[in-house]
């Protein structure tokens, strides 16, 4: 005789993740250096939206180190997991810090960045219809729901250049 498993007494779990970008800041510090031509949240959706940046340097870039800071929303904005600073040619061509190579993995596919440092002047680069894929991110870095805020600090011969921050809003829902 065959058994036979049911559970059609049990209550199913619904486990929605939404991560939506609440703001999108983009200051050029030396205009000299570069521009930023596009920085913009775009809504597809009332629960998907996209990155999409473009920066055009006018310098050399080589020696730039980039300052990572994330930051929760906690009565204020309080400082979150990571304050890190790193050269961005050694992210680029050997994967080092590990850690901002993990993070530079989920936005790399949408960017044109390769393999080769440094750029010259004129290049542009771009991140296009990034979307947030907040499951996979938590598959590394378990955070609990929230707001969440990225500040990147761009240091080119160790004068800022130029700033990008902006926030998300990350929510968990289980019913």
């Amino acid at each position: 005789m065959r058994s036979r498993l049911s559970n059609t007494n049990c209550p199913k779990i619904l486990q929605v993740v939404q991560a939506k970008f609440r703001s999108l800041n983009c200051d050029s510090c030396d205009k000299n250096f570069g521009q930023f031509k596009l920085c913009e949240i775009k809504a597809v959706n009332r629960s998907l939206n996209l990155i999409n940046i473009i920066y055009k340097f006018n310098g050399l870039l080589d020696n730039t180190s980039v300052q990572l800071q994330i930051f929760k929303r906690a009565s204020g904005w309080r400082p979150f997991l990571y304050d890190i600073k790193f050269e961005l040619c050694e992210l680029i061509e050997k994967g080092k810090p590990y850690v901002a190579n993990l993070l530079f993995g989920y936005i790399k596919p949408y960017t044109n960045l390769n393999q080769t440092c440094p750029k010259q002047p004129g290049f542009e680069f771009k991140m296009q219809n990034y979307k947030l894929n907040m499951e996979l991110f938590r598959q590394r870095f378990p955070i609990d729901a929230g707001e969440y805020a990225v500040n990147l600090k761009f240091f080119n011969k160790q004068l800022l250049r130029f700033i990008v921050n902006g926030s998300i809003s990350y929510t968990n829902y289980k019913d």
